[in-house]
């Protein structure tokens, strides 16, 4: 799954890109916490390599990295949301943004089983 993860990553930074050539700021910042689920699996399979095998490590520990990339990027959305002027809008954005944060996750977690 690190290829997917990247590939996750890097089309939402294109997609970042975009905005910000459009001169859209706001939606291209709003776009950055979709990475974080697909940021700490990296991250964690990195860690989880380099520290020393035990059951815990090979059972739970990437199972709250991933956790914890879902938190993060749901805390940064809804923190995010603030900047959105209009209630439907916020709403639109945290529903969707949560959705996908927890679909991804649900994917690594299978991954991982």
């Amino acid at each position: 799954m690190n290829g997917e993860s990247l590939a996750i990553i890097a089309i939402v930074l294109l997609m970042c890109a975009m905005f910000l050539r459009a001169r859209k700021q706001a939606a291209a910042l709003l776009a950055l916490p979709l990475t974080s689920v697909p940021a700490m699996h990296l991250i964690g399979r990195g860690i989880a390599r380099l520290l020393p095998r035990s059951d815990f490590m090979v059972e739970s520990f990437p199972f709250l990295v991933i956790l914890a990339g879902a938190v993060i990027g749901s805390a940064a959305c809804g923190l995010l949301s603030l900047a959105i002027p209009k209630r439907r809008g916020k709403t639109i954005y945290v529903l969707f943004s949560v959705i996908f944060q927890v679909a991804i996750s649900v994917g690594y977690w299978i991954n991982l089983l």
